[in-house]
């Protein structure tokens, strides 16, 4: 689990540290760094992946495209000295294994050069010539050295904490690296069009949730469970998936249980605004962690 993230010079954010849990909730007026910490986080794992930090890139993760000099804070006191920073923290057996991320500013006006730096604490061993011969083995010592080229023991166990740290440090970073802003848009929740098969599993506007939707029908306790989450709209009595002509789920058939019986139930896209926050939380809340991303 990621312990903390520092923001240096970023956007609004001049120096901040939050600590970070299982669930965060941030909570702020408008305009006070809500969106910009979590474009930092987004920022950090598209760096740290090694993945291209361009527009189609960042824009996927849902961060808001702009040139790299619009990243840097305008509320240091010299913004043309020093560059954006983010530093991810996770906790690892003899310290703190982070990710820095920095806004390469030797290139004008980009957001798409990132340097990486990485902290792994040594991790002890206790059988340092069975890691070694694993490691080379697979295949993790091949771009270094080979286990038998290492004579010294002294040698061949820092090279095995070494192999032992970042594995671990690994472990720690894939906590971050699916890391997205998934802010889904009413327009898309309405109209589950064609063009949303194309998008695998979610987009973050909320492109592909009817089939994630779909998907969750098929396992019995996940849907009894995602429906009786829905009762907390207290009009709502029952929600199906509808199908369409070529036989995929296109529709939600709702039941307001406060209607006649004639006219109780309808569409999805003639549910209200407030239906559509809690039905698109709950279902990809319901996806866990196997098939969906938990975002």
């Amino acid at each position: 689990m990621l312990e903390s993230i520092r923001i240096q010079r970023f956007k609004s954010l001049v120096d901040v540290n939050v600590p970070l849990r299982r669930v965060n909730v941030l909570i702020g007026e408008n305009g006070s760094g809500k969106s910009n910490l979590l474009e930092a986080m987004a920022f950090a794992a598209a760096a740290i992946g090694q993945t291209s930090c361009d527009r189609e890139a960042l824009v996927s993760r849902g961060v808001r495209w702009t040139d790299g000099e619009r990243l840097v804070s305008g509320f240091v006191n010299e913004p043309a000295i020093g560059r954006p920073s983010i530093e991810v923290s996770w906790p690892m057996s003899g310290g703190i294994g982070s990710v820095q991320a920095y806004l390469d500013r030797t290139v004008p006006n980009t957001s798409t050069r990132w340097l990486v730096g990485r902290r792994m604490p040594a991790q002890s061993v206790d059988d340092p010539e069975r890691i070694l011969e694993d490691a080379q083995n697979s295949g993790l010592l091949k771009f270094v050295q080979t286990r038998d080229s290492v004579d010294s023991p002294e040698h061949r166990r820092f090279l095995a904490e070494m192999v032992v740290s970042g594995t671990k440090f690994e472990q720690g970073a894939a906590a971050l690296l699916p890391f997205v802003i998934y802010a889904p848009e009413a327009s898309v929740l309405r109209n589950f069009g064609e063009d949303e098969r194309a998008i695998t599993p979610l987009g973050v506007r909320g492109e592909g949730l009817f089939r994630v939707l779909h998907l969750l029908s098929k396992d019995a306790d996940r849907w009894a469970s995602l429906k009786e989450g829905l009762q907390l709209l207290g009009w709502l009595e029952d929600v199906e998936l509808s199908p369409d002509a070529d036989g995929f789920d296109r529709s939600l058939r709702l039941q307001d249980r406060f209607l006649p019986e004639a006219r109780r139930v309808f569409d999805h896209r003639s549910a209200n605004e407030a239906f559509l926050p809690p039905h698109q939380n709950l279902w990809v809340s319901h996806g866990g962690s196997g098939s969906f991303p938990r975002v």
